[in-house]
């Protein structure tokens, strides 16, 4: 039908509109993450896949003096996500995949 389709259109440019973005970092790794944040001022973020297949993505973000990693889960219902509120940090910018 033809709003099946331009739904699937829109999703599609939003789809594209994200992986284009200069935040979305794909398939690399928490140390890779640290080290593309490194020296990056507070608040600085990147948004990346995950490994946990329960989380599909992580945010890391610069804080005071570190990088956390921080799980993006999938609602029960799966129409949204949450963040919870525990935290991996890797402050050496390198080191475990704590964060996916």
């Amino acid at each position: 039908s033809r709003p099946a389709r331009a739904a699937a259109e829109q999703w599609l440019r939003d789809l594209v509109a994200v992986v284009c973005s200069g935040w979305f970092h794909g398939n690399i790794s928490a140390a890779e993450a640290a080290k593309a944040l490194q020296g990056q001022p507070v608040g600085t973020f990147l948004v990346r896949f995950s490994s946990d297949p329960d989380a599909p993505m992580t945010i890391s973000k610069v804080a005071a003096q570190r990088i956390v990693h921080q799980r993006l889960f999938r609602t029960p219902d799966n129409r949204g996500y949450y963040l919870r509120p525990t935290v991996s940090q890797d402050d050496s910018g390198g080191g475990d995949d704590g964060g996916g």
